[in-house]
């Protein structure tokens, strides 16, 4: 059994910079009207080339408030759209930039350090050629990390003493001495430092090759100084340096290594510390006085806990790989970091989902309101205008609400964000190898933890759990293995048709891996120790944590897999009924796509609270398996273990339900009908398609711990009198959804479809469908040669289930199915299409792809062989 090991989304929080100081109104009309596909756009290019030289100029002038506002001004144009961020670039922008790194002035310093750590994570930038790039990016980072890390080291060696003297200031009992940094002065350390962390977090995140270039900073002693003082540093900056620590503690073995040698431990000590501290103080910056939280302080201390507990987890995990053997023993007890991590992540995750999705809508029509002109407005810009004074012009403040408006989403963005890492954290702690119990034998290679991929756009996460015989693989090496071209399944069947007792499910994809890979997995098992079988006083050992999950993270999982509708009805009805002008329209749009990311960032909390659940699922699979067998005589906790998972399941298909009819709903909109420009029209289909692999995000990862469930104890799925299989054979047919979707949902088919005694008409049912999905896939690839291959996992999926299904002619349905319906006369003929089909993948583009047909060839024709002899 696999546990995943979750790796977020990339873009968590952004790095501060004001990149809202006042522009002159003809630079603000130029990224307004080059936002618009239209004639003006040209024009504004030719007014850029214009007023880009004098902007760069001003990144030099001797006057402070000059060089602030050239630097944010040059931000700004760096976010608009690609003509203007490539005609920058050839005036080496991003160079002129990072020289400001190196200004006198610590106001400029915050302004560059922040635009940086932005830029850094633009759909229009990348890290690196390599690791992580993203698709049509024009500039890579990695190309200047020379001097972007040496520009870091300057900030960091000029103003370390400042930082000291202001914690040292902050400490002391009286706050008028006259030779302290003012507020302001320290204001500006505290976010250039917050600004640096984002920028190490956000490339340490995507590169590699960034990681070793962090290294060579030597950053654990002012990590190690920050966390030590938190009493006297505002929890911005803590909640900063614990998550860049966290992120480069995740990826990188000799700077933890180099940790752990510490005989004193004392950056360990400072984690343990704010991790077990649930009474920590806080710095009010405003009065310069230690004092209790808010609300929301209180919040951001509990997330800098669980920052913290995660680190000394990636910290505990580091000593596998230290030579010394006086230096690789345990140097805490894992169980309570676990536990006191869990006991925190579940305070933390407790929030109303329903309620996040209202305040968005609410801030939207806040901000209709605000662009919907009125005759006061036109009056005072007529007035304005005809006076020459841009300075009383009211378009300051409509821009000032605009962006405030926008930053009210981003903060709901940030802290779902917060929401989905912590979720993630917790399904961590079940993907490490101690934590997947196995009493029935040795332990499978195939238990290695794996990491996910991430959504970058187009594509859910492309791994599914399988059972130890599935061999499948969907994290497949091609480029194209989980939808096609356009980023979109095709549809490959028959039209789909609504279901309103039932809405479409979601599992992953079944996983196999190379030679190379399992080997690997052997020699980590070895390193680790791990014993060849599960034994009872590790559970017992680890039962504190499982009894935390149970009890208090659990209860919140089941609110927070339960996705709110609002949004997305909102968005949907919104965008359909556009009416105004064109141009109005694409302002609309750009405000509803907007929300549109806060909806994403809602579900991917969905998503990964489904994950964490499923996580916990797998790991204790099976124990669960054994819990079951033993029901009759079970007592206590085992037995309540056991009574839980039928209200589970129950719970996860209701959110499959909404998920189907949410799918099926945006299949049946068109988002781009009232948009004449083609363009427009591209964007808002682009829209919707993101709004759709969202949600399919979702059902994905609700079918996975349905499926887990289905295997440990079949008996606890509700089949609804054959409305759930209805619901699913739906799923395989709805347009527009990832393959591994599709695959996820034969997948768990299959696992109802050996459910046995007295499921005979349940099994002639997913038979029969399973047979028609071969032979359908097939024929549909050879009519349409130049298909994506990978389109076939779903079949090789119902093949590769059937083998299980139809193993044995004891079992009661294999007479009144297998033999009845004549399934091996199906199977004859889909062995000879399955071998055109598979000879015509190409090898070398579809590697992988091609040895899972190969073998699935080879166990067909053996399954046949075997099917035809085994009642003679």
């Amino acid at each position: 059994m696999t546990s995943n090991k979750l790796s977020s989304k990339k873009i968590r929080f952004s790095a501060n910079s004001s990149l809202g100081v006042p522009v002159n109104s003809r630079l603000l009309a130029l990224l307004n009207s080059s936002a618009a596909p239209t004639e003006s756009a040209q024009l504004s290019n030719s007014a850029l080339t214009e007023t880009i030289p004098p902007i760069l100029k001003k990144l030099e002038t001797q006057d402070l408030n000059e060089r602030v506002w050239a630097i944010a001004s040059v931000g700004q144009l760096l976010s608009s759209t690609p003509s203007t961020i490539k005609l920058l670039l050839k005036y080496d922008a991003i160079n002129l930039l990072l020289k400001a790194f190196l200004d006198n002035s610590p106001e400029a310093v915050q302004e560059a350090t922040g635009i940086i750590g932005n830029l850094i994570n633009h759909q229009a930038f990348t890290v690196s050629n390599t690791d992580f790039a993203k698709k049509d990016s024009m500039f890579s980072f990695a190309s200047i990390f020379d001097s972007l890390y040496a520009n870091i080291a300057y900030i960091l060696n000029k103003f370390e003493p400042l930082l000291k003297q202001t914690v040292e200031q902050n400490a002391q009992a009286d706050k008028n001495n006259v030779s302290q940094l003012n507020l302001t002065e320290q204001k500006y350390i505290f976010t250039i430092y917050e600004n640096i962390f984002f920028i190490i977090q956000s490339i340490c995140e995507q590169s590699k090759l960034g990681i070793g270039y962090t290294n060579n900073l030597n950053l654990l002693p002012t990590i190690k100084f920050i966390l030590s003082n938190i009493s006297y540093l505002p929890i911005s900056l803590i909640m900063a340096t614990a998550q860049s620590f966290y992120t480069i503690s995740e990826f990188n073995p000799s700077l933890e290594t180099a940790l752990l040698k510490d005989p004193a431990l004392e950056m360990v000590n400072a984690l343990l510390l704010i991790l077990g501290n649930e009474n920590l103080t806080w710095y009010d910056s405003v009065s310069r006085k230690i004092t209790t939280p808010d609300q929301k302080t209180t919040k951001n201390i509990l997330f800098t806990r669980i920052l913290t507990g995660a680190t000394l987890s990636n910290l505990q995990k580091s000593r596998f790989f230290i030579t010394d053997p006086n230096s690789n023993s345990r140097k805490w007890d894992d169980i309570l970091v676990n536990h006191i991590l869990l006991d925190s992540i579940a305070s933390f995750i407790n929030i109303d989902l329903t309620e996040l999705a209202q305040s968005a809508i609410s801030i939207h029509n806040q901000l209709s309101l605000t662009r919907k002109p009125s005759p006061e407005s036109n009056t005072l810009n007529q007035n304005s205008t005809h006076n020459g004074d841009q300075s009383q012009s009211p378009d300051k403040d409509f821009n000032g609400l605009v962006s405030l408006h926008y930053s009210n989403l981003e903060v709901i963005m940030r802290d779902s964000a917060k929401i989905q890492l912590s979720l993630e954290l917790a399904a961590n702690i079940f993907a490490q190898e101690d934590f997947i119990f196995s009493d029935l034998g040795p332990v499978s290679s195939s238990s290695k933890t794996q990491p996910l991929k991430n959504k970058s756009g187009s594509v859910g996460n492309d791994e599914v759990l399988t059972s130890e015989d599935e061999w499948m693989d969907q994290n497949s090496d091609d480029d194209d293995d989980l939808v096609m071209d356009d980023g979109i399944i095709d549809n490959t069947g028959s039209n789909s048709k609504e279901d309103d007792d039932f809405s479409d499910n979601d599992i992953e994809s079944p996983d196999i891996e190379d030679q190379d890979t399992i080997e690997d997995d052997v020699e980590m098992l070895k390193t680790l120790g791990n014993e060849s079988s599960f034994s009872v006083s590790l559970w017992n050992e680890a039962e504190p944590v499982i009894q935390v999950f149970l009890n208090k993270v659990v209860p919140t999982l089941l609110k927070l897999i339960v996705p709110p509708t609002i949004l997305s009805d909102f968005i949907k009805t919104h965008t359909v009924q556009l009416e105004t002008e064109e141009p109005q329209k694409i302002q609309e749009l750009t405000d509803l796509e907007m929300l549109g990311a806060v909806n994403s960032a809602i579900l991917v909390i969905n998503t990964t609270a489904f994950a964490c659940f499923n996580n916990f699922l797998t790991a204790i699979e099976q124990q669960l398996v054994s819990l079951a067998k033993q029901k009759s005589s079970l007592e206590g906790k085992d037995s309540a273990l056991v009574d839980k998972l039928a209200p589970w399941a129950y719970e996860i298909l209701q959110s499959i339900s909404t998920c189907y009819t949410q799918l099926h709903s945006i299949n049946n909109t068109d988002f781009t009908r009232v948009f004449a420009n083609e363009e427009i029209k591209a964007r808002a289909k682009q829209f919707q398609q993101t709004i759709l692999l969202d949600w399919s995000d979702v059902l994905e990862r609700g079918i996975s711990c349905l499926w887990t469930i289905a295997r440990a104890t079949p008996e606890k799925v509700p089949l609804d009198g054959g409305n759930t299989i209805s619901g699913l054979f739906l799923v395989c047919n709805l347009p527009n959804i990832p393959i591994s979707l599709r695959t996820a949902t034969v997948g768990l088919l299959g696992q109802i479809s050996q459910m046995k005694p007295g499921h005979i008409e349940n099994n002639q049912k997913i038979g029969t469908f399973m047979i028609n999905l071969v032979l359908t896939s097939l024929e549909s690839l050879l009519a349409q040669p130049n298909t994506n291959p990978n389109t076939l996992l779903p079949a090789i999926q119902a093949l590769d289930d059937m083998f299980d299904t139809y193993s044995d002619n004891s079992f009661d349905y294999d007479a009144p199915v297998f033999v009845a319906l004549d399934f091996l006369s199906s199977l004859k003929k889909i062995l000879l299409t399955l071998k055109t089909m598979t000879k015509s993948i190409d090898k070398r583009k579809y590697k992988r792809m091609r040895s899972q047909a190969d073998l699935v060839v080879t166990n067909l024709s053996a399954f046949i062989k075997y099917k035809q002899t085994e009642r003679k």
